[in-house]
């Protein structure tokens, strides 16, 4: 229930998708402004979102709002409902041990441009 909100037609109309939010001077960095598609990609699966400059997050780090994005079968245009993180995210791996709740922070990413092309691992 906690992910519903993205169905709300209020909610819709002010935030249609998520954002890879960053800190200006690692867009700068990476030769990127804000709303550059970026491929953000961790050891478990890749994701495509617009990069957007935050100055209240921190270099080196990259914020995405979960609760966006369908399933990787759905065949959704990730311009149209943002993409959802978990696919960044092993659910095999990383996980509490008193609930095996998978690790959802201090994921390690690699971003770049997105060049086009299909992100290069989907949900590895």
């Amino acid at each position: 229930m906690n992910s519903i909100g993205n169905t709300l037609p209020d909610l819709q109309r002010q935030f249609r998708r998520n954002h890879a939010y960053m800190n200006p001077d690692d867009l700068r960095a990476l030769d990127l402004v804000s709303g550059d598609a970026v491929e953000i990609t961790s050891d478990h699966g890749s994701i495509l979102l617009d990069a957007q400059a935050d100055n209240t997050v921190r270099r080196g780090v990259v914020s995405i709002s979960h609760g966006f994005g369908g399933l990787p079968d759905d065949g959704g245009d990730w311009r149209d409902k943002g993409a959802s993180p978990n696919l960044l995210i092993s659910t095999d791996r990383d996980v509490q041990t008193i609930n095996a709740m998978p690790r959802m922070t201090a994921i390690p990413v690699n971003i770049r441009r997105h060049d086009g092309t299909a992100p290069v691992r989907e949900n590895c």
